[in-house]
């Protein structure tokens, strides 16, 4: 495939950098909504939606470099997938923790990929088996639960009691015109719901 080796070629800058942004051992990406007042289920995850291609675009090169028998700098794209992955899924959300785990998974298909096409000299081998085990550990799904999901879940209750059925609507993206069906909506929230107990069985 000339055409994606030009392309790589003419990406390696950019990709370099993504190298390099991957090395921090922490990251932080900030929950930003314009919705108002803002919801923390209106916010978006601009960071975790790019994530893939930009995965993609390094295990591509990784693949190729291997091709051209560069091991180590096919390995550094790799390990940037799987930093990358750790990154995203020790974030606040589930949706980020499942981007991560995606992320990860890509990777080691690359490593195996790697494995499986490319004759790994002893010492080749033994420097990928210490980037694994120098690896951070992933981070666990349930601790976006036990926090940022929690969280969600309360700023949801708590607006849906504050705005009645403009925030229900807001959540199920069924934005209603109709003033009189409204109405008759927040009055039978209003008759039918117990915030309290929505509040203590969903957070126990």
């Amino acid at each position: 495939f000339p055409h994606l080796a030009r392309w790589l070629d003419a990406q390696n800058e950019r990709l370099d950098k993504l190298v390099t942004a991957s090395q921090p051992s922490r990251y932080y990406a900030p929950l930003l909504t314009s919705n108002d007042p803002p919801t923390l289920v209106s916010a978006l995850l601009p960071v975790a939606n790019t994530c893939r291609p930009v995965a993609k675009a390094l295990l591509v090169r990784a693949m190729h470099r291997a091709s051209e028998k560069n091991i180590a700098g096919a390995m550094d794209d790799i390990f940037a997938v799987h930093r990358f992955a750790r990154h995203v899924a020790d974030q606040a959300t589930l949706v980020e923790s499942l981007v991560g785990m995606a992320l990860e998974t890509m990777a080691l298909d690359a490593q195996a990929a790697l494995l499986a096409n490319v004759d790994l000299t002893r010492d080749q081998l033994a420097k990928l088996r210490k980037r694994n085990d120098e690896l951070a550990p992933f981070p666990p799904a349930w601790k976006r639960m036990e926090l940022g999901e929690r969280m969600m879940f309360l700023d949801a209750v708590c607006s849906a009691a504050q705005l009645g059925a403009k925030a229900i609507q807001e959540f199920t993206g069924t934005i209603a015109d109709d003033s009189i069906s409204t109405k008759a909506a927040e009055a039978l929230i209003a008759i039918t719901i117990d915030w309290d107990v929505a509040l203590r069985t969903g957070n126990p």
